[in-house]
């Protein structure tokens, strides 16, 4: 991806709303952007239509047994059994580091985001800061966010959070001076010590794959990360030198 450094009037030709202080930045005309829960959607969809058999309401997955040639695992109202499994968990994957027997770090770092009702106003590119971003979506609305903190599993917001975004949004688009977010959400995102991703199979453990701590970038990752994990299960060697994400790192 090639980008150019614009500043002062070119940056606001490119942005009208921006603020004087934004006077420089790195721009990307190839950078995109993608609705989450249409993506999610959209997955689900080519899943089922592959085949793929999918339980909702599972409730807590455990490791019922593990067998050398594969595992059993226990739901909420069944029980399913495995060739091969994939712990793909995200904040939650440390849960199972005592049945699986490896040191698994992975900590939820609580994000909080906020939305406005897009109006007469038009923001074309996403805009980065050192406290945040604000990005339009085609769905009507402006996106901003998002804060990092440590909250355990609660995945509620507080005022401090979001009005930090608020004046992030009005501070980089004066436009929005006035108008409160019709939505305010928080997720957990997987965080490891180190910051890469715990991705390959365990060696005690051949027939499972851990998959998981991709912190702020699990969406924009899982095209590639599927391909890794589908060459993995199939006995391919994967395109991607996985040595940084060895899951055993932390044991």
């Amino acid at each position: 991806m090639k980008g150019e450094i614009v500043r002062g009037e070119t940056l606001r030709r490119l942005e009208p709303g921006l603020t004087e202080e934004a006077v420089a930045a790195l721009y990307y005309p190839d950078e995109h952007h993608l609705y989450a829960p249409d993506y999610v959607r959209a997955l689900l969809e080519a899943c089922r239509q592959l085949g793929v058999k999918i339980i909702e309401d599972a409730g807590e997955v455990k490791f019922k047994e593990i067998k050398e040639d594969g595992v059993l695992l226990s739901l909420k109202y069944s029980a399913l059994s495995a060739d091969q499994c994939i712990v793909a968990s995200g904040a939650w994957t440390a849960a199972y580091e005592t049945v699986l027997g490896i040191h698994l770090p992975i900590f939820p770092i609580r994000g909080q985001i906020c939305a406005y009702h897009r109006q007469e106003e038009t923001i074309n590119h996403l805009i980065f800061s050192s406290q945040g971003y604000v990005l339009s979506k085609r769905n009507g609305t402006i996106v901003c966010g998002a804060s990092e903190d440590i909250a355990g599993f609660d995945t509620s917001t507080t005022e401090q959070g979001i009005n930090r975004l608020i004046r992030l949004s009005r501070h980089l688009f004066p436009v929005l001076t006035g108008r409160e977010p019709f939505h305010r959400w928080a997720g957990l995102r997987p965080a490891t010590q180190d910051g890469y991703p715990l991705l390959g199979r365990l060696e005690h453990y051949p027939h499972i794959i851990v998959a998981s701590g991709h912190y702020r970038n699990g969406i924009l990752l899982s095209p590639a990360t599927g391909q890794v994990i589908a060459d993995l299960i199939e006995g391919h060697p994967p395109k991607v030198n996985l040595d940084f994400f060895d899951p055993h790192r932390f044991s």
